[in-house]
């Protein structure tokens, strides 16, 4: 009866333990927080998520992303801004060509006072790897689904 009841109580308490933000099958990137990559060398994928205190909208937001890729990454052109379609008007993706064949597409939202940021690095030549944008919209659309606005 006991082994029953924590058999119990361990499933309950693993339902509510939040996922990961991290894409499925990914490595975490040793020294740092919330980065995780796959793959080596020409197909590094990189993958990482931010929150930071932001009194801003949606709109400021897009374009405090926009400076700070540009500013950051010298030679980078920013190829389109966009809602992202999994939950519009709650979050939005920006998506850049970085020197090197590389591209950076970098999803963001606001919510309670905080800017959430999740930005993935690719080669150019491939599409996005499903699982980080999978990541990507479970990290952002579920952090906003029913939360209102700041």
């Amino acid at each position: 009866m006991m082994r029953r009841i924590a058999g119990l109580l361990a499933l309950l308490l693993s339902a509510c333990t939040p996922p990961s933000p991290a894409p499925k099958d990914w490595h975490a990137i040793a020294g740092e927080t919330d980065a995780w990559s796959s793959g080596s060398g020409t197909r590094l994928q990189e993958y990482r998520l931010t929150a930071t205190p932001f009194s801003g909208g949606l709109q400021d937001l897009a374009s405090q992303v926009t400076i700070d890729v540009l500013t950051r990454h010298r030679g980078a052109r920013l190829e389109g801004s966009t809602p992202l379609q999994s939950c519009p008007g709650a979050a939005g993706v920006a998506r850049f060509r970085l020197p090197g064949e590389r591209r950076l597409d970098e999803a963001f939202s606001v919510r309670r006072g905080h800017a959430v940021r999740v930005t993935y690095v690719h080669p150019a030549g491939i599409t996005g790897d499903p699982a980080a944008l999978e990541a990507m919209k479970s990290s952002l659309c579920a952090l906003t689904a029913g939360v209102p606005n700041q």
